[in-house]
């Protein structure tokens, strides 16, 4: 079986759609949302797009989504954030399902005991791992760890647990133009992740949705000479 990772959309649904169709030529069987459908771009479309797969897909719940069902946000950051204004375009049904996400999720396969988190092991929802953080104070009870939340996707291995952080497919840190998926083959314990231009699907959607702060456009704009991943096409 071939497992499918998307992350951090934050309201980019052009770029979102764009991972989808790279998963499902890829062969993807099964669709893994790791959170964070909304916030920084306030639009639903992300998160109404996982409505209606009816169950293909599993989602895991971000920080963005538990700051907007909590309204435990500071009110001059969510002119970053803008979870009120999302919150606004939300029906009840929509508010029920990003409820409905688990912060903790566990998968067995052939390849072994996987745990799928937003953010860390030790901080499900709103941890942050990065390509240099220290993996040794991690002590979990599984195989491999997928996870989002930092915006920055590695694949690194410790004391025999493999972790994996899928990046964003629609608000990348280390590089604006690329965004990041992640393949995994329980039957070969291969994980891979994959980079993709982008800049269209990005300009499209700030198009429709202009009221998004300055501060978030300009990570669009970021740029990098080396990137970790796979390039697609």
């Amino acid at each position: 079986m071939i497992l499918g990772f998307i992350s951090d959309a934050h309201g980019n649904y052009y770029a979102f759609e764009l991972a989808l169709n790279i998963l499902r030529k890829r062969g993807v069987n099964k669709m893994v949302f790791l959170g964070d459908a909304i916030g920084y771009i306030p639009s639903i479309k992300v998160v109404e797009y996982l409505m209606g797969m009816s169950g293909q897909e599993i989602c895991v719940r971000g920080n963005h989504e538990d700051m907007l069902l909590d309204g435990k946000f500071d009110k001059k950051r969510d002119q970053i954030y803008q979870l009120y204004k999302t919150k606004s375009l939300m029906n009840q049904a929509c508010i029920d399902f990003i409820t409905s996400w688990d912060k903790v999720y566990t998968m067995y396969t052939l390849a072994g005991k996987l745990l799928f988190v937003h953010g860390s092991p030790k901080d499900p929802t709103s941890g942050y791992v990065y390509p240099d953080s220290d993996l040794s104070v991690f002590d979990i009870d599984a195989d491999f760890v997928f996870m989002g939340n930092s915006h920055y996707p590695f694949i690194r291995k410790h004391q025999g647990v493999t972790y994996i952080n899928v990046g964003s497919c629609g608000l990348p840190r280390d590089d604006g133009r690329y965004g990041s998926i992640a393949l995994f083959d329980t039957d070969t314990a291969v994980a891979r992740i994959i980079r993709f231009d982008i800049r269209s699907s990005s300009a499209k959607t700030l198009a429709e949705v202009p009221d998004v702060h300055e501060t978030v456009t300009a990570l669009f704009d970021r740029k990098e000479t080396k990137l970790f991943g796979e390039f697609y096409g």
